[in-house]
């Protein structure tokens, strides 16, 4: 083999040494805490919550395929909704009326009997009182109505549904009592970072959702904030999706 050609050799065995190197995961480390701020400026620490590393395609693959599904439904509902609403305003206006007339035949009682001479027509007032009754189970039934639909549409467009369609996860890990989480990364690579936290206040249970995309940008350590300000349901540009609770 002449000199040429093993130096051509040498050259291109060089070249795949060198993409096989590039290619292999460089370690990072991403540190993170997790926490929420109430509206009284408390900072709640939420430690036990899993978070997970993501591949970041087929996260956002996932989350195509959901919204995909989920607008068409919730586009369906928009004229459910607007009737439900129209009913239930139709529904309010009656009752009111109905409580104006009550109001007014209970005046003329009160006058009727301070003057010991009964005025009202009793035929009367009894169509008002069952008019209030009926008219306030319609109200009753319409708030119903309108209630069913918001929350079949708040189920198409809330974090549930969108994360238990995510890919499995690379890697994961759970907060500290402190909210506090460290996991390796690969320094070159973009992940998706998902996690899901509850707090229980009084009889009421809040859900938060987390899933933004993240990477090192080559750097050995970076340090994450999951609050308030990148949660699904916030208007953040950081996240991913945008959902309601």
């Amino acid at each position: 083999m002449n000199t040429a050609r093993v130096s051509a050799l040498s050259f291109v065995v060089c070249l795949w040494l060198l993409a096989g190197c590039s290619s292999k995961p460089s370690p990072g480390r991403l540190d993170g805490d997790v926490f929420i701020v109430t509206q009284g400026a408390e900072s709640i620490k939420l430690g036990l919550v899993e978070v997970r590393i993501l591949p970041y395609q087929e996260t956002q693959d996932s989350i195509a395929k959901t919204r995909a599904l989920a607008e068409p439904e919730i586009a369906n509902l928009q004229p459910r909704l607007n009737a439900a609403l129209k009913a239930l305003a139709s529904a309010t206006a009656e009752q009111k009326a109905a409580n104006a007339d009550a109001d007014e035949v209970e005046s003329t009682l009160e006058r009727s009997l301070a003057k010991h001479n009964i005025l009202v027509d009793l035929n009367h007032a009894q169509v008002v009182i069952d008019r209030v009754e009926a008219d306030g189970k319609v109200v009753n039934s319409a708030r119903h109505a309108v209630a069913e639909v918001q929350k079949t549409a708040r189920l198409w467009n809330s974090g549930v549904l969108y994360f238990a369609s995510l890919p499995p996860a690379v890697s994961s890990v759970k907060t500290d009592a402190d909210g506090k989480f460290s996991i390796s990364l690969d320094r070159k690579a973009t992940f998706a970072l998902a996690a899901i936290a509850t707090r229980t206040i009084g009889d009421k249970i809040e859900n938060y959702y987390w899933l933004i995309a993240i990477s090192l940008n080559g750097q050995q350590n970076k340090r994450i904030f999951l609050s308030n300000d990148n949660l699904a349901t916030s208007d953040s540009k950081d996240s991913l999706v945008h959902v309601v609770e």
